[in-house]
Parts: C-alpha cells; structure tokens; sequence
C-alpha cells in the first residue's frame, strides 16, 4: 500500500513499497506529484498494480518458488522439506511457473487447479476449481505473502480483477 505525503500545497509525495534489497532492507519507489491529493491517490492506486521495479516485473513464479525454498528449508524437518519440494517440483512442471509474478491471479490459479486434477494430482480431487470458501483464501494468502519476496511485488493483478469484478456486480 502506497503512503502519500503532502510536502507543500499541491505537491504530494507518493512512496511504494517494492521489496527487499540483496541485503534485506526494505525498497520503495518515490514519485512527486503536482495537483490534488486525488492525483496522488491516482499515482498510489497504480503503483499498487503494477511493477515498477524491472526484477520484479521479470521474476517467474517459479524462480520465486526457488527462492522460498531455499529461504524456508532450513527451517524445515526434513519430511516436511521433501514435501515441500515435491510440491515446488509439481508446480515448477506446469505452464503457471513461467508466468511474472505481476501476472498470477486467482484465476491462473484456479486453472492450475483444474490442470492438476486433470493429471490426478492434489489427492484426487475433481476436475473443479477450488471453492470459494477457505481454500481460497490460503491461495491467495500464499500467492501474495510469496509475491511479497526479493524481487516479487504481491499479485497486484489479482487485486485488479476483484476491483473489476466488484465494479461489474454493481
């Protein structure tokens, strides 16, 4: 989430949060605005939903599931390491890991469900998408706290389709 600073009359200050550098501190991105603080809100809302860093634009998500394993497994037990990696392994193997981060929404992975239970993955579950009650939120949850790694930038276009969707519902 963007914050917004008004420096002087008319002109704001928009921050954007964009990850971490090599050495773990946090980055943003800066932009000043000359206008309203409807203008500034405007910029916000933009930066929120697309990249503005070009690493996190071009980061797969298989490279950042790469890079969850390989900050997470020390902290693992061993079985749950080799489940884990098995599980990187499945999605590694499918179309989704070569998407941009910036570019997974829910529905990506709502076919990725669909994908595997084609192939008989994920414990014979149907031909369905998963349902819109909890297991939903833990993918999303997941996707977004993932996209929230060195070079990721949360699922900002899954944030842009809700807003869509809620705008067509009326």
């Amino acid at each position: 989430m963007a914050t917004i600073r008004e420096k002087r009359p008319g002109v704001f200050e928009v921050r954007e949060y964009v990850g971490r550098d090599a050495k773990g501190r946090p980055k943003q991105v800066s932009r000043i605005v000359r206008g309203t603080i409807k203008d500034a809100r405007k910029l916000a809302s933009e930066l929120a939903v697309r990249p503005t860093s070009p690493e996190g634009a071009a980061t797969t998500l298989g490279e950042l599931l790469d890079l969850w394993v390989e900050a997470n497994e020390p902290y693992w037990a061993p079985s749950s390491a080799q489940n884990q990696r098995s599980r990187a392994r499945l999605v590694q193997a499918d179309q989704i890991a070569t998407l941009p981060v910036s570019r997974v929404t829910t529905v990506e992975i709502d076919r990725w469900h669909v994908r595997m239970a084609h192939q008989g993955a994920g414990g014979g579950i149907d031909a369905q998408p998963p349902p819109r009650g909890p297991s939903r939120p833990r993918t999303r949850g997941a996707v977004g706290l993932a996209a929230c790694e060195p070079g990721g930038r949360g699922a900002p276009r899954a944030a842009q389709a809700r807003a869509a969707r809620r705008a067509q519902r009326g």
